[in-house]
């Protein structure tokens, strides 16, 4: 804030001494384009001066005073102002932030969707499910961060509905206190701009970027759903061979195999039979094949027949 009064008989307009207070320290700036607002305040005039580009740390206000006795009582108010510029400045900050946050945001949502996109096109197959749970561990790590993220938008909306609510009770009170007609719309101005601009575009930005997680994370469980079931497959096609082994060699042992002769299986005549290495190897490969499938199929029929009997235990239930 630059404050002042003006000299007797001072030929310049009050908004030209203003202009080229501005311009002496801020040589670089447009006038022209960073006038936002004027008024009045304590027979004096007051220019606000807020370059948008270079927000939240670029506002300027400055009050020209008719005479000294009215900038001296115009100088009680500094603390108010202050303030007053202190929950501006907050709010400002606050939604600069919050863009910043967006664009994390925007980032980490198209990277996971790429992630995704590159996993979808593989298949599920033994040889490379390992690096694509892998891949699905980094795509959840950037979903917590993408979590964390949303909550720190939520938290920049709530420093600007805070400080709105301080800022407009300081507006307030200044009014009271000076007891004078004042223009001081400017300040009611911004007001408006936070709830017509910055609250109404980081609600709309929760909304989107909030749905656009449920739908990511709805991808990612699918995902792993077909991870799951690809395990369960390959454990259950490992079990089904460990009990085709394990009961053709049970069989086998039962039926003491090196005691079997291998015409009893084949004949005398054949000639597996009559030479000694294949005669070693024949009888027990054929007695695990036959006892190793007898196996699987009674391992599938008591599972069958205990699916079977839960699902009438609960329909019983349902039923009655």
């Amino acid at each position: 804030m630059i404050s002042g009064w003006l000299a007797e008989n001072e030929l310049e307009t009050t908004e030209t001494i203003a202009q080229n207070c501005y311009g002496v320290l801020f040589p670089s700036e447009n006038w022209q384009e960073g006038l936002c607002a004027q008024g009045d305040f304590l027979n004096g005039k007051l220019y606000e001066i807020w370059q948008h580009e270079s927000f939240p740390n670029h506002h300027v206000v400055i009050l020209l005073f008719p005479n000294r006795d009215m900038a001296i009582k115009g100088a009680e108010y500094y603390p108010d102002w202050m303030g007053l510029f202190s929950y501006w400045h907050k709010i400002t900050w606050a939604y600069h932030q919050s863009r910043k946050i967006k664009a994390e945001l925007r980032s980490k949502y198209q990277k996971v969707e790429k992630n995704a996109k590159i996993i979808k096109r593989n298949e599920y197959g033994q040889s490379n499910l390992t690096n694509i749970e892998e891949e699905l561990k980094n795509i959840q790590e950037s979903l917590d961060q993408y979590t964390t993220d949303l909550s720190s938008l939520t938290f920049q909306k709530e420093i600007i509905e805070i400080n709105l609510v301080n800022l407009q009770r300081r507006i307030e009170l200044i009014k009271k206190k000076s007891h004078a007609k004042n223009n001081l719309d400017s300040l009611d101005k911004f007001a408006d701009l936070v709830n017509e601009k910055y609250l109404l575009q980081i609600n709309k930005d929760l909304e989107n970027m909030q749905l656009a997680f449920k739908l990511l994370e709805n991808k990612i469980n699918a995902m792993n759903s077909k991870i799951e079931l690809e395990k369960e497959k390959r454990e259950r096609n490992f079990q089904t061979l460990v009990t085709f082994i394990g009961t053709g060699m049970a069989g086998a042992k039962l039926f003491n195999l090196d005691k079997i002769a291998c015409g009893e299986f084949l004949g005398d005549s054949n000639w597996i039979c009559k030479n000694a290495v294949t005669e070693g190897i024949v009888v027990p490969i054929v007695l695990i094949l036959i006892f190793g499938t007898l196996g699987a199929i009674s391992r599938s029929v008591i599972k069958g027949s205990f699916v079977r009997m839960i699902k009438y235990k609960i329909k019983n239930l349902i039923s009655g």
